[in-house]
């Protein structure tokens, strides 16, 4: 036999070293393989969530975590003020009551920062009652219905969020942020947009037990409805035209469609019906 053909003990001997000569062997020198796959999968879980949370307007907030129902709240206890962080830089009032990292917080009565927020939101909704370059009124009006449904929503927005403390007033200073992260707001609104948030003062949405609503809302469902704020999965019909709104927002498809209410308002529907329409389980409450 050749000195060079392999025997089977031969074989075995070169393929066999000591315990402690062995080496590991996986993606990474002393990483097991599924240990490495998945120190790779958190780092790139982390360095998505980085890029994406990074473009938010309140990135770097410190915010409770809230579960967003129902939520138990004694009237009388309601702030008559609400403390907004300005982020943005177009408001008229140079007063700070506070100050976050820098930037103004603004001591803003109740009322006044929902006719803010009604303006920012749906004050678009104003323009689209000029036909031909002259003022439709009576177009005017039925918008004026979806405003009254925006500034019901909006107050209960906010004194919910007062109330579950949503972002630590007692350590950041302020209840809200003025970025749609909360809700938009301005300190202009127009007078026909103070008129319906007067029609509307001091309403905010409950459940049945008188517990205060998250009532929320968004820009536009394309059309394909929303659903209920207390009981999540009841479906809300939206409007049909609501698809052709699509591009002016997005939508987490929860409580009202800002857009669909304007349709709903422009064909007659009076504020009774779109808060039975988007809000079918809640009730309203007069707070004062």
């Amino acid at each position: 036999m050749s000195p060079r053909s392999p025997t089977k003990q031969n074989r075995r001997s070169r393929h066999h070293r000591p315990r402690g000569d062995r080496q590991r062997v996986g993606f990474v020198r002393g990483v097991g393989p599924w240990a490495a796959l998945l120190l790779v999968l958190a780092l790139g879980v982390a360095v998505v969530r980085k890029h994406c949370r990074s473009g938010l307007p309140g990135h770097g907030i410190r915010q409770r975590v809230l579960n967003y129902r129902p939520r138990p709240f004694d009237p009388r206890l309601v702030p008559s003020h609400i403390l907004v962080l300005r982020r943005g830089s177009d408001y008229r009032m140079p007063v700070c009551a506070a100050n976050y990292r820098g930037q103004c917080v603004q001591r803003v009565p109740l009322e006044q920062y929902v006719a803010g927020v009604v303006a920012a939101e749906e004050g678009t909704f104003g323009k689209r009652a000029w036909v031909n370059g002259r003022l439709n009124r009576k177009r005017l009006a039925r918008i004026r219905e979806a405003w009254k449904l925006q500034a019901i929503a909006a107050r209960s927005y906010a004194v919910y969020a007062a109330v579950a403390d949503k972002y630590y007033v007692r350590s950041s200073g302020f209840h809200l942020t003025d970025t749609p992260r909360d809700q938009a707001y301005t300190d202009r609104p127009s007078p026909q947009i103070l008129r319906a948030v007067r029609a509307t003062a001091g309403q905010v949405l409950v459940d049945r037990h008188r517990r205060l609503i998250y009532a929320e809302y968004s820009a536009c469902c394309r059309s394909k409805g929303t659903r209920d704020v207390v009981r999540r999965r009841q479906h809300i019909r939206c409007h049909p035209r609501c698809k052709d709104f699509a591009f002016t927002g997005s939508s987490h498809f929860r409580g009202m469609c800002q857009w669909g209410s304007y349709l709903f308002a422009i064909e007659g529907r009076r504020l009774a019906w779109l808060l039975r329409h988007y809000y079918p389980n809640a009730r309203v409450l007069q707070l004062k």
